[in-house]
């Protein structure tokens, strides 16, 4: 393992596990620093430290300082406002973690859902031939000539205004709160995990089955078959990543929250 680059010798398609690790620490050790201040002073430097890793590239840094600050943000809106509830479990159609008695301004529900839509937009970057996409020609002379790849820099803005846009209003986290869109969350690290590995051994196998059956003599064919091959492969891949959860992620996380409580003393 190199600890300096995070490169790490495994699949391919998890090659963010290293990269969300070591961001993981220094964001710990950030917050262990920062923990005791006050709250002002603490946003304030939290806010130095995102300007800082932008002006050095780091894009993995970036995404999680701006997940504290936003944390930090939602605790100080909560707390200056009354709650309809202190439940802090997942998102459910009745009830929210972020909601409060007051209900949001006309203008503040449309900038909520402009701020939402806007993350859409800008986290969907072409990933090529930006200059034939509806806008991207002018938001592609916006990036700062520092930033590489730069094919990250709007999708991480998208995805930090999608996050604050959604923990701020509650219709937008409604749409969270389907429990088809729960269950994906709940085994997305295992279908992260598991992907790959289906490709490989299921998906590439069955893809070239639909062209040996269709044809592929024709873009057409091709593609029909390249689709049916690609419900297959989300089917898998449900599926091995719901065994996963069951058999492997579960009883980890209990035997780790097991050991945490053998491990450390009572207060």
């Amino acid at each position: 393992m190199k600890i300096g680059d995070g490169a790490l010798d495994i699949d391919g398609h998890l090659w963010t596990i290293p990269v969300e690790f070591r961001a993981s620490l220094v964001l710990y050790l950030s917050q262990l620093g920062l923990s005791r201040l006050k709250p002002t002073l603490r946003i304030s430097l939290l806010v130095g430290l995102i300007l800082y890793v932008h002006q050095i590239n780091r894009w993995e840094l970036l995404l999680f300082y701006s997940g504290f600050l936003l944390c930090e943000s939602d605790f100080r809106r909560r707390s200056l406002a009354p709650t309809t509830t202190t439940s802090i479990s997942p998102i459910s159609p009745s009830s929210s973690a972020f909601s409060t008695t007051t209900e949001p301004s006309r203008i503040w529900s449309s900038i909520h859902y402009m701020t939402f839509v806007l993350g859409l937009y800008l986290g969907s970057q072409p990933a090529r031939d930006l200059e034939h996409a509806p806008g991207w020609r002018s938001l592609s002379t916006m990036i700062p000539s520092h930033i590489n790849p730069r094919d990250r820099y709007f999708p991480n803005l998208g995805a930090i205004l999608l996050i604050w846009s959604t923990s701020c209003y509650q219709p937008l986290q409604s749409i969270f709160s389907h429990p088809i869109i729960q269950y994906l969350g709940k085994i997305s690290y295992p279908l992260y995990l598991m992907h790959g590995a289906v490709i490989h051994t299921v998906g590439y196998g069955i893809m070239e089955l639909m062209w040996g059956s269709l044809g592929r003599d024709t873009v057409f064919k091709k593609e029909i078959g390249f689709g049916i091959a690609a419900i297959w492969v989300v089917i898998f891949v449900v599926w091995m990543a719901d065994i996963f959860m069951r058999v492997v992620d579960t009883p980890t996380v209990k035997f780790a929250k097991w050991l945490e409580e053998k491990c450390t003393m009572e207060t």
